[in-house]
């Protein structure tokens, strides 16, 4: 399941996609689309929902046409910023996943996706 909220991580409130991955599992949103020539980078944050402490974690992947392009582990209590450099497939058609693995069990892994966004790569 996955729903487009505002999430509260840390006492910070973000828009994005809440998920809660299952049991010995992962939930993926999957976006297709064009990348341009100018080479970008998608970019966001990822947290655990307030209220979260008993959670032993989640690992957030994004993944570019099946390759892993960033990961992090986060624990409950704050916001953690996550990119991954999407450089190598300008001008490409891809499918983007964003994942949220439960890295074994699932209690309390309220999974938060903030400010989701691809943007034109700095530098």
């Amino acid at each position: 399941r996955v729903d487009r909220v505002v999430n509260t991580v840390g006492g910070v409130a973000k828009p994005g996609y809440f998920t809660h991955p299952p049991d010995q599992g992962a939930t993926e949103m999957h976006f297709p689309l064009t990348l341009n020539a100018t080479p970008a980078v998608f970019s966001g944050y990822v947290g655990l929902r307030d209220g979260t402490d008993q959670s032993s974690g989640v690992v957030f992947r994004v993944t570019v046409n099946g390759v892993e392009a960033a990961r992090e582990h986060v624990l409950p209590g704050q916001w953690h910023e996550i990119a991954a450099d999407l450089s190598a497939w300008a001008e490409q058609t891809v499918v983007i996943a964003l994942i949220a693995d439960a890295d074994g069990d699932y209690i309390c892994d309220w999974a938060c996706w903030g400010i989701p966004a691809i943007r034109a790569k700095e530098g």
